[in-house]
């Protein structure tokens, strides 16, 4: 949700992640944590969405 938000208030679309960061366990989010494992497997019946971002 916050991610949705603050595209929609700002207009852009990039996301910032700080590298080896925990940033949750929400769908939306595990793609921003740069630690596969986080990321990968999932669950029989559950999808992957990934976003771009840019770690530092």
């Amino acid at each position: 949700l916050a991610l949705t938000l603050a595209r929609l208030h700002t207009g852009r679309f990039d996301v910032l992640t700080l590298r080896n960061a925990y940033h949750g366990l929400t769908q939306a989010v595990q793609g921003a944590s740069n630690l596969g494992t986080w990321k990968q497997p999932f669950p029989n019946g559950y999808q992957s969405y990934s976003i771009e971002t840019s770690s530092v």
